[in-house]
């Protein structure tokens, strides 16, 4: 398609609003599903999909590279999409086949688990696909179609899944109408979507895949730490206290994703101007813009954590279930870790679009580390209110290391001339 006929960027602001609007019904929707769960399914239900997404979700997260991030930050058109989509869709396989190797060879899960993993997994592929498009929209700041696409598969998960277990009382079948209607939305919009900025073609070009993956692989394997630290209190709450207590656990941390993801939404959208404001040599404007980003996260930061101690005894009942105040407490322990994650959205979007891609690697080493250690420690003997101080533990971690990147990657490129 040539350049010409592409249509144009939004200004930041509208961007930053669709990106918000986006996740937001995203985020509800996937809440929703966890609700739908509890009501119409079973507690084995919770189970196994909170399993299911605790499996997949650490290998995933590996084998897509950041490529989103990758394809948003190369202003430049250094690759073509193509060799981008066909990178994501071999190291797509790749995921598939190491869950069926976790699930037949390793894990000793029933029948009908091991089916939802597998389905699951499959689901996230196909998400994979449109997460890589949306990197595509990213560069030329289009989020506008980012959010539509995200506003649809959210409820479309929440339908699939709500409808499966409506009709048939069996989980497996909902999670096999997730996976169908995300691919629906795939062909149908995000595909034609991304057609109108660049060529979707497969490319199949083994070098310059293996050239990509050799390049993101650091990045790929921080998000996959990145990713299981998050999930290694689950793993130790199921393990030390039990499938009832993961759930309370688990009910709270989907209650703040939506403003985890919101803050994530904005800090995707301003990773083109990063990316513009470093290549140009302009250090002080990428400066300029990290403080304005991480000035935003204060007051959200403080508006939730004062509407969580003032009212989560109002709440909790109303969202769940009366038994859920008891733990009242670790949901505001919760949403410190939170806060402290949407901090370290922007540090990450900065340090990425500057190409400081090996420096992350040691950061997530040490962020998992720190979830081990913690949950280890405190778990055992604090339940689950343990898991979550080693959520503000790791999460503390984490943003203390990007800091420190980005520091150094501000002290190296100041003493690099410019660019003419």
């Amino acid at each position: 398609m040539p350049p010409e006929t592409k249509p144009p960027p939004l200004q930041l602001h509208h961007n930053m609003f669709w990106g918000v609007f986006g996740t937001l019904v995203n985020a509800a929707a996937q809440w929703g599903v966890l609700v739908t769960l509890a009501k119409l399914g079973s507690s084995d239900a919770v189970g196994q999909y909170t399993l299911a997404l605790a499996i997949t979700a650490p290998l995933i997260a590996f084998t897509n590279l950041n490529l989103r991030h990758v394809v948003a930050s190369d202003v430049a058109d250094t690759l073509e999409f193509g060799t981008y989509l066909s990178t994501r869709l071999a190291t797509s396989a790749v995921a598939i086949l190491a869950t069926l190797v976790i699930v037949k060879l390793i894990a000793a899960y029933p029948s009908p688990t091991n089916w939802v993993i597998l389905v699951i997994a499959a689901a996230k592929t196909i998400e994979a696909v449109s997460d890589l498009i949306y990197g595509l929209l990213q560069r030329y700041e289009r989020l506008d179609y980012v959010a539509r696409s995200m506003a649809l598969a959210g409820p479309l998960a929440l339908l699939a899944i709500a409808g499966g277990l409506w009709l048939t009382d069996n989980l497996v079948v909902g999670v096999i109408g997730l996976a169908s209607l995300w691919l629906c939305r795939m062909i149908v919009f995000d595909i034609p979507t991304a057609a109108r900025f660049a060529a979707v073609r497969v490319q199949f070009r083994g070098q310059a895949i293996l050239r990509l993956v050799r390049r993101t692989l650091p990045l790929g394997a921080g998000k996959a730490l990145v990713s299981l630290e998050a999930t290694v209190p689950h793993y130790f709450v199921a393990y030390y206290v039990g499938l009832e207590h993961l759930g309370y656990f688990a009910a709270f941390t989907y209650l703040l994703q939506p403003g985890i993801v919101a803050m994530n939404s904005i800090s995707h959208a301003i990773i083109p101007r990063f990316a513009a404001a470093y290549q140009n040599g302009e250090q002080a404007a990428a400066r300029t813009l990290l403080m304005r980003a991480l000035l935003i996260s204060v007051p959200a930061v403080t508006i939730t954590l004062t509407f969580v101690c003032t009212f989560s005894d109002t709440l909790l009942p109303l969202v769940y279930t009366s038994s859920h105040t008891l733990y009242a407490d670790v949901l505001v322990l919760l949403a410190v870790a939170a806060g402290i994650h949407c901090a370290t959205s922007f540090l990450t979007s900065s340090v990425t679009a500057a190409g400081a891609f090996a420096g992350q690697m040691p950061i997530s080493l040490l962020t998992l580390a720190a979830s081990i250690g913690t949950s280890l420690l405190l778990v055992p003997s604090h339940g689950i209110r343990g898991a979550a101080v080693a959520a503000i533990a790791s999460a503390a971690t984490q943003f203390l290391g990007f800091a420190t990147l980005q520091l150094l990657c501000w002290r190296t490129r100041a003493s690099t001339p410019s660019p003419s």
